[in-house]
């Protein structure tokens, strides 16, 4: 990820330059979301090595939502660059400028080349923070690939109002990104179910497993990449030792793990629903 994060620096560097020199309001645009792809990359790999980072007695978790931070605060920023390449697009469409064509074409196509390379660097993984990163890549990609044909329209057939147009169009991709990628950190830092998690399917798969009389307060979330948590109380079908209390919640854990995919599960076992009067203390 350090690779394609320098890649994209150096890009956008170079591509500030050329949208400068050849008046060219999306390749701008494209500048723009290459900085801040840069950034959003490096946010990524500084958030997933500290995910690694093992608990210590302060962060008895560790550092996995670390992720989810980096997440949040790539798709923040990505969303802040959009303003401006909004107003400047539509000012273009109003009262266009002469586009170099050619140079803008050149430069688009080495975007394309940067972002597709970028894609093989960072590989795959369901960690949010790459998953952020691919995102920012394919959005990159895509809009290399607007400047790529709004270029060829200038050179040929003089048309400079595309330029605004392929501005906007990657203002929108962008826009869009941005929002899906915010709202996914936000259901992990807000302890929102998973997606792809029932929570009614998971409490109903611990009330059918035998010597289960009653389940409630069942919570599920994520707590890092590819690591979910569930919390359950339980209620006992009759008198039972504490081993045999044990091994039921030991059957729980197994059931969670092969059918939901969770490994993290802390289950409260009770001798009535802790909503009773016996509960209420003296």
């Amino acid at each position: 990820m350090a690779g394609a994060a320098a890649a994209n620096a150096t890009l956008a560097v170079v591509q500030l330059i050329g949208g400068v020199a050849f008046a060219s309001v999306a390749l701008l645009a494209d500048t723009a979301h290459q900085a801040v792809d840069a950034l959003a990359l490096g946010t990524s790999l500084v958030a997933a090595r500290l995910a690694r980072r093992p608990p210590s007695a302060r962060r008895s978790f560790g550092w996995a939502r670390a992720d989810a931070l980096g997440a949040a605060a790539s798709a923040l920023v990505l969303l802040a660059s959009t303003g401006w390449l909004a107003v400047e697009s539509v000012r273009r469409l109003v009262d266009p400028e002469a586009v170099e064509g050619v140079g803008v074409l050149v430069l688009g196509l080495v975007g394309v080349a940067v972002n597709g390379a970028s894609l093989r660097l960072i590989g795959h993984g369901t960690a949010l923070s790459i998953r952020a990163a691919r995102l920012h890549l394919l959005t990159d990609l895509a809009g290399s690939a607007a400047v790529v044909v709004a270029a060829v329209l200038v050179t040929t057939l003089g048309w400079d109002r595309v330029d605004a147009v392929a501005s906007l169009l990657i203002t929108v991709l962008v826009v869009r990104a941005s929002v899906s990628l915010a709202r996914q950190a936000a259901d992990v830092l807000l302890d929102a179910v998973p997606t792809g998690v029932d929570a009614d399917a998971v409490c109903a798969a611990i009330a059918a497993l035998a010597g289960v009389d009653d389940v409630h307060h069942v919570h599920v979330r994520s707590i890092g990449p590819d690591a979910l948590e569930a919390t359950a109380h339980i209620t006992l079908d009759g008198a039972c030792s504490v081993h045999e209390a044990q091994v039921r919640v030991r059957a729980i854990e197994a059931l969670l793990a092969d059918r939901f995919g969770i490994g993290h599960v802390t289950v409260q076992v009770e001798c009535h629903p802790c909503e009773t009067p016996a509960h209420a203390g003296p």
